[in-house]
């Protein structure tokens, strides 16, 4: 079993009185990718800094390889690249170079580095000749060309066309692979966690809410708070479960239409197309229960939820629809 790289414990971070991460503890081991998500605001940048060494954190330790960190051991790819304009590419490629703040260039490193990431035909251009997706190609590569143990990706595909992204990010898979870097993959886009990440953490709450692999996100989620970041349709709703209050939680897909019957009857408030489907907001006609592993599932008349139907045949509000619940979908969490 791989030993812990990086690790941190007791993170806070306060600006102007206001606590951004509150007592974050957080441990990757060598060789791993994680992806960290959370919504905008949530601290995700500001935790990148901290390890970066762009800024201290008021509170807590940053270790890697149980010594502390230092700045020289990280790489930080931005948002947006940052190349200086009047550079070529491969200068500014190369800049830590050019500074001599680096250890000498591994010179066949860096040519498989720029043929991984498609810069071979780019190298003499300026910045302003790149496309966006071209350019932050050429700030991965100068975050790679060091080759630090640590390095960290602050959201770089947000302003980056998702063509561009697709194949971005099978090139950071794959020079994860063959470079063995121990990384953190910041994003606020759910399908890019749980495709970026070995393993998956939850900002929320100024702390993490949850780690674990992509599979044990989707299917098991701690919170309705973390069900909601990583479905973009997710139902939370007060119900009872074997006569106990419960708070539970339903992905929009997992509704199937039924014929006569169903798990419950409901009235459609609102009804639309959707790429995956038809969305329809119902409202439960009467007392519903659903049969779970844990018991039965009451589910109160009067609650509304969000269904994806697999039909493209319209349903206009009003009508009554019979739908069945797939219970293995049902997330179950404290009152």
């Amino acid at each position: 079993m791989n030993q812990p790289a990086l690790h941190l414990a007791g993170i806070s971070k306060n600006y102007d009185g206001s606590t951004v991460l509150d007592g974050l503890d957080l441990t990757l081991s060598t060789g791993q990718l994680l992806a960290l998500l959370g919504a905008s605001g949530a601290g995700k940048s500001t935790l990148l800094r901290l390890i970066a060494g762009l800024e201290e954190p008021n509170a807590g330790t940053i270790s890697f390889g149980g010594q502390t960190l230092v700045p020289g051991q990280t790489a930080l790819v931005f948002q947006k690249p940052v190349l200086y304009p009047h550079l070529s590419i491969e200068e500014n490629i190369l800049f830590a170079f050019r500074l001599k703040k680096s250890a000498p260039l591994d010179r066949e490193h860096y040519t498989s580095l720029v043929q991984t990431l498609g810069l071979g035909d780019h190298l003499k251009k300026k910045p302003a000749q790149l496309s966006g997706g071209q350019a932050q190609r050429a700030g991965i590569a100068r975050a790679l060309v060091r080759r630090t143990p640590v390095v960290l990706f602050d959201e770089p595909l947000s302003s980056v066309d998702e063509a561009s992204s697709a194949g971005i990010r099978t090139d950071v898979q794959l020079l994860h692979t063959q470079l063995g870097f121990t990384g953190i993959y910041v994003t606020h886009d759910q399908n890019e966690a749980l495709q970026m990440g070995q393993q998956v953490a939850v900002l929320s709450g100024r702390r993490l809410a949850q780690v674990g692999t992509p599979e044990q996100i989707l299917t098991s989620p701690v919170s309705a708070e973390v069900a909601q970041l990583v479905f973009p349709l997710y139902n939370s709703f007060d119900a009872q479960l074997a006569g106990q209050n419960v708070r539970a939680g339903l992905t929009a897909f997992a509704f199937v239409r039924a014929g006569r019957r169903g798990s419950l009857t409901a009235e459609v408030r609102s009804s639309w197309q959707h790429t995956a489907g038809l969305r329809v907001d119902i409202e439960t006609s009467y007392e519903a229960r659903v049969a779970t592993e844990g018991g039965e599932l009451t589910i109160p008349q009067g609650t509304v939820l969000t269904a994806l139907l697999p039909s493209t045949r319209y349903v206009e509000p009003g009508r009554s629809l019979n739908v069945d619940i797939d219970p293995a979908a049902l997330h179950i969490f404290s009152a």
